[in-house]
């Protein structure tokens, strides 16, 4: 599955195009086929150098979707595709960061019940979360979430100021759109 554009091919009239541009058009064609790299076939045949075939390749493809509700998800695929025996860890550290960097992750800390909780109790607040209004529907955040789970719970926290809060949930939701690709409320 590659995310290269779709290529006329030039085999059908050649006579329109230089031989440079015939040239690209099929080392993009053997570049499809074989796996070696553009380059190299180029060189391959200019040179005639032996042709190099990297030791893997990463494809990414995103396809955005429609749910019923109305939202909006983006999963993304990526492929390797390996072509030796084995990979050195500099490889392996380079494809990580290329599918990192591909995917759009970052470093997150793990959501846990009590963000869970947050996030429901924005949901049933509503009200908006960005922009003019917020401080207000914050603050009342902030006085449910403790009237809740002050004489309680020890584990959650207990907010003083409605800043807190919007910190927290901002990351909560901040981590839901990397994760799901679903747009900020």
């Amino acid at each position: 599955m590659s995310s290269a554009p779709a290529l006329p091919q030039i085999r059908e009239d050649p006579a329109r195009f230089t031989s440079l541009n015939w040239l690209d058009n099929e080392t993009r064609v053997m570049e499809r086929a074989t796996g070696f790299t553009q380059l190299s076939l180029v060189q391959y045949v200019l040179m005639d150098t032996t042709p190099l075939l990297p030791a893997y390749s990463v494809t990414y493809n995103i396809q955005t979707q429609c749910m019923p509700s109305g939202e909006t998800l983006t999963p993304a695929r990526a492929q390797v595709d390996k072509r030796t025996r084995d990979l050195r860890f500099t490889e392996l550290r380079d494809i990580y960061q290329e599918l990192r960097g591909l995917l759009k992750v970052k470093r997150r800390q793990a959501l846990d019940s009590t963000d869970r909780q947050l996030y429901l109790l924005g949901k049933a607040i509503g009200g908006p979360f960005y922009g003019s209004g917020c401080t207000a529907t914050y603050e009342r955040m902030r006085l449910e979430w403790n009237a809740k789970h002050a004489p309680r719970y020890r584990d959650a926290p207990i907010y003083d100021t409605f800043n807190g809060i919007m910190k927290r949930h901002h990351r909560i939701l901040d981590t839901l759109a990397a994760r799901i690709g679903k747009a900020k409320q």
